[in-house]
């Protein structure tokens, strides 16, 4: 049964977390800044209480589709002031 955040305790992932286990895979580079900072966001998972994960999920989902609209603009290296 969930409880109020609509969190099932058996469910694996909060079985996991509830053990102290590590739950986030890790992310590869894509090359992109932008993406790249959004998908290190899931490494805050392991640390992040299962209720925060929508939060983090979503900032994500934010980031990633403000990254995808703009990927028709050539995004500008760090440091390029030009």
């Amino acid at each position: 049964m969930a409880d109020q955040y609509g969190v099932d305790p058996a469910h694996p992932v909060a079985q996991a977390q509830q053990q102290g286990l590590p739950i986030a895979v890790p992310v590869q580079a894509t090359g992109n800044a932008r993406v790249d900072a959004a998908l290190e966001r899931l490494q805050e998972l392991d640390q992040a209480s299962i209720e925060e994960h929508a939060e983090v999920f979503s900032d994500i989902h934010a980031r990633l589709s403000s990254a995808l609209g703009d990927s028709g603009t050539p995004e500008v290296p760090a440091g390029d002031d030009s």
